[in-house]
C-alpha cells in the first residue's frame, strides 16, 4: 500500500487529465468537491497495470459515465447511492481478462474484443429459465445488456426501462435548453 505521499510531477499531471474527465455532478456529490487522494492513488495504479495513457483512461471515465448511466440516473431525480464507489467504477479494470481489451473492444485495432463476444454468447446458456416456466424466450437489451423475459422483444431491443430514461434525459435536456438565458431576460 502506498503512503499518503506527494505525487511527482509527472504523476500529477497523468492523474490531472484523467481527473478532468470526472463529470462536474459527480465532484458535487463528493465532499469538499474533490476527488480524494486515494482515488489518484488508484488511478496510477490503473495506469501502471494495464498500459493505458492518461488520455486513454480519462476517455475511460467519460464513456463509462454514460454507459452505466449515471448522468441520466442523476437528471432522473434517483441520485446515487455512492458517489465514491462511483468514482472507483469509473476508473476500475474491466472484466476481461485481455490485457488489450477495453470495455469490450480492443485498444490497438478498436474491434469488438473475441474473448468478450465469446463470453457473451456463451452467458445464460444452460442456466436460463425454461419456456415451458416463462412462456417466452429471453433476450438482452442493446443498452443496459440485462436479459430480459417479461416484456415482449421490441425490434429495436431497447428494453422499457431504457426507454423511460431516455424519455426523461430529453425531457430535462429540452427544458434546459428552452430555458431563458440572461441574455434573453435582458433583451425584453
Amino acid at each position: 500500500m502506498r503512503k499518503k505521499t506527494r505525487l511527482t510531477p509527472d504523476e500529477a499531471r497523468a492523474v490531472a487529465v484523467v481527473e478532468e474527465a470526472v463529470p462536474p455532478s459527480l465532484l458535487e456529490l463528493l465532499a469538499g468537491q474533490k476527488v480524494p487522494h486515494t482515488w489518484r492513488v488508484t488511478v496510477l495504479r490503473e495506469l501502471d497495470r494495464s498500459g493505458r495513457t492518461p488520455k486513454q483512461l480519462a476517455d475511460r471515465v467519460a464513456r463509462r459515465w454514460v454507459r452505466h448511466r449515471y448522468q441520466s440516473k442523476l437528471l432522473a431525480g434517483r441520485g446515487l447511492e455512492n458517489p465514491y464507489k462511483v468514482l472507483n467504477a469509473l476508473v476500475a479494470a474491466g472484466e476481461c481478462p485481455d490485457a488489450g481489451c477495453e470495455d469490450e473492444f480492443m485498444v490497438d485495432t478498436g474491434e469488438e474484443c473475441r474473448t468478450c463476444r465469446e463470453r457473451k454468447a456463451t452467458r445464460g446458456k444452460g442456466g436460463a429459465v425454461p419456456a415451458q416456466r416463462t412462456g417466452r424466450r429471453w433476450w438482452e437489451c442493446r443498452i443496459c445488456r440485462d436479459p430480459k423475459h417479461r416484456e415482449p422483444q421490441p425490434e429495436d431491443r431497447v428494453c422499457q426501462d431504457c426507454n423511460r430514461e431516455a424519455e426523461v434525459v430529453c425531457a430535462a435536456k429540452a427544458a434546459q435548453w428552452n430555458a431563458p438565458t440572461t441574455e434573453d431576460v435582458n433583451d425584453r
